[in-house]
C-alpha cells in the first residue's frame, strides 16, 4: 500500500486521495473496497470504466452525467452534478474541432453541491440511489446485456453469410 500512496497526492484531509496516475485493476478494486464515496470531474474523456466499476462496487459516485456517463445513472440519480459544454482547441493541432475538442466542464460550485447531497443524505437515500444507478449500469453495460447484444450481432453475421 506505500507504493500505492505514492502514486497519489495527499490532498487537506487525510482520507482523501487525488488519483493522478493509471492504476491496476487490484489497485481499483481495493480503493472501491475501501472507500465511502468515488468523485470525479472526468472532462469527457474514455467511456467512464472506473464509473462503472464504482457503480457496480455498489459504492456513491458524484460524478457530471454527460456523455455516455448519463446512461450510467438513473434521471433523478442525487449525485450527479452539471457541466457546461465547452470546445477547445488543443496547442499545436490544426484549426479543427476534432469530436475530441468538447469538454464538458464543471458549473462553478457544482461538485461541491452534489458532496454536499451525498454527505447530507441519509444512509438509507445513498444505498438506494446506489442500487438504482447498479441497476441502470447493469441494464445497459452488465454482463447479461453484453452477452444478449453480442449474441444477437453474432446471429445477423451468420444470416448474412448463408
Amino acid at each position: 500500500m506505500v507504493y500505492q500512496l505514492r502514486q497519489r497526492e495527499r490532498v487537506e484531509h487525510s482520507d482523501i486521495y487525488l488519483i493522478l496516475d493509471n492504476l491496476s485493476e487490484n489497485d481499483l478494486d481495493h480503493l472501491y473496497f475501501h472507500s465511502r464515496a468515488f468523485i470525479t470531474a472526468t472532462l469527457g474523456e474514455g467511456f467512464g470504466g472506473p464509473i462503472a466499476k464504482a457503480i457496480f462496487s455498489k459504492i456513491p459516485v458524484v460524478s457530471p452525467s454527460h456523455t455516455a456517463l448519463g446512461t450510467f445513472f438513473p434521471k433523478d440519480y442525487p449525485f450527479n452534478f452539471a457541466t457546461k459544454s465547452t470546445t477547445v482547441t488543443l496547442k499545436n493541432q490544426l484549426p479543427i474541432y476534432p469530436i475530441s475538442s468538447e469538454w464538458n466542464l464543471p458549473q462553478p460550485g457544482a461538485i461541491y453541491e452534489a458532496i454536499s447531497t451525498l454527505y447530507s443524505s441519509s444512509d438509507e437515500r445513498i444505498r438506494q440511489a446506489c442500487d438504482e444507478a447498479y441497476e441502470t449500469t447493469s441494464a445497459y453495460c452488465g454482463e447479461e446485456n453484453v452477452r444478449k447484444i453480442l449474441i444477437a450481432e453474432l446471429d445477423r453475421v451468420y444470416e448474412n453469410c448463408n
